[in-house]
């Protein structure tokens, strides 16, 4: 109907026509009314490459943060590892050096025989994964 209107066939309905301008107003209606259709097909084949860009944005996002979480954590443990001390200690020294009354301490803690507790977790987790 949307066709119809767009291409004035409403001027012919009531009065008399001419079968050539009709013809040239049908033929108009039929050209919109197809373009409308591609229009249409393209819309939703867009939103289907949308919705599938979104989700491989949000998976590379995903992806991003899991890299930068390991490069300063320890994959076994957890815990942050020495490029997350040195990054952490190379912001807090600016600081200091940006404002003299800004202090800080660094408390390190030697655990004896901590490989062996260490390497035991390793082979466990070895052995898991197999």
């Amino acid at each position: 109907m949307q066709a119809v209107n767009h291409a004035n066939l409403y001027r012919y309905m009531s009065k008399p026509w001419d079968e050539t301008d009709l013809g040239l107003t049908v033929k108009e209606a039929l050209r919109r009314y197809e373009q409308e259709q591609q229009l249409a097909a393209q819309n939703q084949a867009l939103q289907k490459i949308n919705l599938k860009l979104q989700r491989e944005i949000a998976e590379r996002s995903r992806v991003e943060e899991q890299l930068a979480h390991d490069a300063l954590h320890d994959t076994l443990t957890g815990l942050p590892n020495r490029a997350f001390l040195m990054k952490r200690l190379d912001g807090v020294i600016q600081m200091a050096q940006a404002d003299s009354s800004y202090q800080f301490a660094v408390l390190f803690i030697d655990l004896d025989r901590f490989k062996i507790v260490n390497d035991s977790l390793v082979v466990h987790q070895l052995n898991f994964d197999q």
